[in-house]
């Protein structure tokens, strides 16, 4: 099965974490989220590691805000990773960015860099992978630079020791809650809006009723929202956009359950990529897809490696 990504936000806050196989958009997923150093990643609700994410390093100090950094990466660098990286590219995420092991391991994209010489890369590529991902402010030159000199160094280990300011929130460590406060409550009576948060797609060939889709799922604003809570309505600036191996794109604007689908058109061609976009910037599913149910990996609590619901950037 096609390995899959997860989204996260290109936005004025939050970066885009390109993982090697995490939580999945689609059905396609994988059996767990495998962090690079072989251990499973902690996500909200399962029991791991809850607020903002802590990294320890070998002497046992933290990188979180208003404590000790880990004494692993240079002043600079440290401070350059907390306020431009590692926000997504947290302890729990697929792609950590937090030790110095972190940035030495070989990139998912290219096994041939390591990941802080990708990073370099993704921070002059000047299109639609760069890093941080338009609209976001690219960092001062001066940052850029340090960082740069670091990674062309070597990427030594420093002795950073001061109190660094906080990273970004986590966007899915929040609680289980119906944000809009409205709930589907007409059963199994057929209309778009119905069970939002269901597997729709799943549903549909059980019962063999309702149109055949391609592609159906639920957009809601945070990450862990129940079923059948009625989720975010689309607009001209908030929609699902599908494009196909044949380059078609289709943008699908929710409806006012949040449920957006696509009815199976003619001569759609898998695989496909996914993004989420509004106002606000874009949240990018990274990697092809070839099974369009995307609920039944994004589900309350995430299921098969998926960190939650579909969420708004």
């Amino acid at each position: 099965m096609t390995s899959v990504r997860w989204f996260e936000r290109v936005g004025a806050s939050i970066l885009l974490i390109a993982t090697g196989g995490g939580a999945a958009f689609l059905s396609a997923c994988t059996a767990e989220l495998i962090r690079p150093d072989g251990g499973p990643s902690a996500l909200p609700g399962s029991g791991g590691q809850s607020g903002v994410p802590v990294s320890t390093g070998g002497n046992g100090s933290s990188s979180t805000g208003g404590q000790m950094a880990s004494g692993e990466f240079p002043c600079e660098v440290q401070a350059f990773l907390t306020e431009n990286c590692q926000g997504c590219h947290s302890a729990a995420s697929p792609v950590p960015m937090i030790t110095h092991a972190d940035l030495a391991r070989a990139s998912g994209g290219d096994p041939t860099l390591t990941l802080a010489e990708a990073s370099l890369v993704r921070l002059a590529a000047g299109d639609d992978s760069q890093m941080p991902p338009a609209p976001t402010p690219t960092p001062p030159a001066a940052d850029i630079e340090a960082f740069t000199a670091w990674v062309n160094a070597g990427a030594p280990q420093g002795s950073c020791s001061g109190e660094l300011p906080p990273p970004p929130p986590d966007p899915y460590d929040t609680p289980v809650v119906c944000t809009s406060g409205s709930h589907w409550t007409g059963g199994n009576e057929e209309s778009p809006n119905m069970n939002p948060g269901d597997a729709c797609i799943s549903c549909h060939t059980k019962e063999r009723e309702g149109p055949d889709l391609t592609i159906a799922g639920t957009l809601y604003p945070t990450a862990h929202e129940p079923g059948d809570c009625n989720g975010v309505p689309g607009s001209s600036a908030i929609y699902v956009e599908i494009t196909d191996a044949a380059g078609r794109v289709f943008e699908l604007t929710p409806r006012s359950s949040g449920n957006f689908m696509l009815e199976d058109p003619d001569s759609f061609t898998m695989p496909y990529t996914a993004k989420v976009v509004s106002a606000d910037g874009e949240r990018v599913m990274v990697g092809e897809q070839d099974d369009g149910d995307c609920n039944s990996c994004h589900t309350e609590a995430g299921t098969d490696g998926a960190p939650g619901r579909i969420m708004l950037p």
